[in-house]
C-alpha cells in the first residue's frame, strides 16, 4: 500500500513523498534528503535539516509511531558524506561542552 510520508526537521522544514508503507522511515528519510540535495534550489550543506528528523505517514495513528533518524547517518546513507561529517562534528562540539 502506498502512504504519504512526512519528513520534518528544524525550522519547520519538512518534505513529503509516496512511497509503500512496508519502507523503512531510514531508507524514506535518505530518499528525501537525496531529492532535497539535489535538487537545484539545494543549497547543498545538510544543515537546514537540523541533528534530527522525525519521519511519519499518514496511516499512522500516535504520534508515538514517529521514527527519529540520526541527519549524519541519513546524509551519509544518501552519499553526502562532507556534510555528514559536517554536522557530526558540530554535535561533538556542542556535547563537550
Amino acid at each position: 500500500m502506498k502512504v504519504t510520508w512526512k519528513v520534518e526537521g528544524a525550522a519547520d522544514w519538512s518534505s513529503t513523498i509516496v512511497d509503500d508503507i512496508s519502507c523503512s522511515p531510514i531508507e524514506i528519510a535518505t530518499k528525501v534528503i537525496e531529492r532535497e540535495l539535489k535538487s537545484p534550489q539545494s543549497k547543498g550543506d545538510g544543515m537546514i535539516f537540523g541533528l534530527v528528523l522525525m519521519v511519519t505517514h499518514d496511516q499512522m495513528k500516535s504520534v508515538d509511531e514517529t521514527f527519529i533518524c540520526h541527519v549524519p547517518t541519513v546524509l551519509a546513507n544518501a552519499g553526502f558524506y562532507r556534510e555528514s561529517t559536517a554536522i557530526q562534528k558540530a554535535i561533538d562540539k556542542l556535547l563537550k561542552h
